[in-house]
């Protein structure tokens, strides 16, 4: 009897530190839900674009990762929403200005006049906290990784045509103060078949390959602004 007390006190204390360790960990990840109204931003940025086309995959003399005939400026809104710490749901509309790599008349890649047009695009994107998704939410923390995916539409407005748009990358937030965040974003962006060239083109080869679509990287700099009278989670005590 009194070796069954024994083992029954052993158990008793293994099973205290095993719960205790548990809610320690439970803690870590667990905050208050907030309302629907808690928990938006704004952001805006400039964006560095290197646009590829189709059109150049099998063509020598190509542009410079950094030629104009290549790159180009842009701009970028959002609005969106964290729903939880580690996952959050964006609206994003970037452009307006863009290259497509294709020969002229004389097959030249490099005519900057020749390769210019006018573009947006309109994405949903899913944002995944990374830091917030494995060490916890710390309201105090100063840098911040986000990779996100995306899917929307691309217009191209010099030639009057439409497009599906794709996106993943990988946004890095710099916490200034409780509202504001200074975003530095990498992303990669594929579109239908030669969408960045000036006349329809039924979009034939559409997903064939990704050396098939359209395609750019961007760059971009910019700032998030936190909305509402909630900024942030508050952890549970337990």
């Amino acid at each position: 009897m009194r070796k069954m007390l024994i083992l029954s006190a052993f158990a008793f204390m293994a099973f205290a530190a095993q719960a205790q360790t548990t809610d320690v960990v439970s803690n870590k990840y667990s905050v208050e839900t907030n309302s629907f109204w808690s928990n938006w931003f704004v952001s805006g940025g400039v964006t560095y674009n290197m646009f590829y086309t189709s059109q150049e995959k099998s063509m020598d003399d190509k542009p410079g990762l950094f030629d104009g005939s290549r790159s180009t400026a842009g701009l970028s809104v959002a609005v969106g929403k964290w729903f939880t710490p580690g996952l959050g749901l964006r609206t994003k509309l970037s452009g307006f200005w863009g290259r497509y790599v294709s020969p002229d008349e004389s097959g030249s890649l490099k005519n900057k006049t020749h390769n210019s047009y006018k573009y947006w695009t309109a994405q949903e994107q899913i944002l995944f906290n990374v830091h917030n998704l494995l060490q916890g939410y710390d309201g105090e923390r100063l840098w911040e990784c986000i990779p996100f995916v995306g899917f929307g539409v691309t217009r191209n407005m010099s030639g009057n045509d439409y497009a599906h748009g794709y996106s993943v990358g990988l946004l890095n937030t710099f916490k200034v103060n409780s509202r504001l965040a200074v975003n530095l974003e990498l992303s990669f962006n594929p579109s239908d078949d030669q969408i960045f060239n000036a006349a329809n083109t039924n979009h034939l080869n559409y997903g064939t390959s990704v050396s098939t679509l359209d395609r750019n990287f961007t760059v971009e700099l910019g700032v998030t602004y936190n909305l509402g009278k909630t900024i942030g989670w508050r952890k549970i005590n337990r």
